[in-house]
C-alpha cells in the first residue's frame, strides 16, 4: 500500500467514532475493539480515501467489495449462511484481527500463535 498521513487518518476515524488508537503509513489502523460490520465499511471508506490516487482507486473497488460482502452477510442467522457467506464472513473475521497480510498483489494468512 502507499502512503497515508497516519496522525489524519486517526483523526478521521475518530471523527467518524470508530474506536481507532492507533494507524501506520499503509493505512493499517488499530482499534480498541472488534469493529461491527457497518464500522468496518466505514473505516474501509475513510481508509481509502486517505490513498493517494493511483492505490486508492484500486483501495476503492477493494472497499466496495467489502462493503458489499458485509451488507450480504450483516443480519443473517448464522445457522442459514451458505458457504459463500461463511467464507465471507471467515475472512472478515482474519482482517478484522490482522490475520490477513497484503504480500505483492495477493493476501495472505499470517497467523502467529
Amino acid at each position: 500500500m502507499a502512503n497515508v498521513n497516519p496522525l489524519k487518518t486517526l483523526e478521521d476515524l475518530a471523527a467518524a467514532g470508530l474506536p481507532a488508537i492507533g494507524c501506520d503509513s499503509n493505512g493499517n489502523a488499530q482499534y480498541s475493539r472488534a469493529l461491527t460490520p457497518a464500522e468496518i465499511t466505514s473505516a474501509a471508506a475513510i481508509i481509502a480515501a486517505e490513498l493517494p490516487t493511483d492505490v486508492g482507486s484500486q483501495q476503492k473497488a477493494i472497499n466496495a467489495a467489502i462493503a458489499a460482502a458485509v451488507a450480504s452477510i450483516n443480519g443473517v442467522d448464522v445457522t442459514t449462511l451458505n458457504l459463500a457467506q461463511c467464507r465471507t464472513l471467515l475472512v472478515l473475521l482474519a482482517a478484522n484481527q490482522g490475520w490477513i497480510k497484503p504480500s505483492g498483489n495477493a493476501y495472505v494468512v499470517n497467523v502467529h500463535s
